[in-house]
């Protein structure tokens, strides 16, 4: 019984460091779900894929190859002929993610304005072009 006690504890412990360990991991494309009123835009590009939620500026992007080759992405805007890049991310690894937040503050609080995005994910150089308008 003390036996029985003593690896029910320690599985609990390695269940909760485990829970807390994959909070502060990325998320997979399964278990990470959309948010409230789904995603505005879906992005595809040879191995990535990016969604995109106006309010609150959230960005989730996922690997969709194994191909040793980070999926990423930079979106920005242009003005006087010169691209300012304002939030950018890379991921490397099928079905894993990553997600940025206006609500984690600095370059993920996107201005309110027409923005570009730029999305890719394989070494061929080939990336996917979207244009979208960033308000509320």
């Amino acid at each position: 019984m003390k036996l029985r006690k003593t690896l029910l504890t320690a599985g609990t412990i390695a269940a909760t460091a485990t829970a807390v360990l994959a909070g502060t991991t990325t998320a997979s494309a399964t278990t990470d779900p959309p948010p409230p009123g789904g995603w505005d835009y879906v992005i595809s590009a040879p191995g990535a894929i990016l969604y995109i939620k106006k309010h609150g500026d959230i960005f989730k992007l996922c690997d969709t190859q194994a191909n040793n080759y980070s999926a990423q992405y930079d979106v920005g805007y242009v003005e006087d002929d010169e691209w300012h890049s304002r939030d950018w991310a890379s991921i490397n690894g099928l079905g894993k993610c990553v997600t940025h937040r206006a609500s984690q503050g600095g370059r993920h609080n996107l201005p309110e304005r027409k923005l570009t995005v730029f999305v890719e994910g394989t070494f061929s150089g080939k990336r996917v072009m979207q244009d979208f308008p960033n308000d509320r």
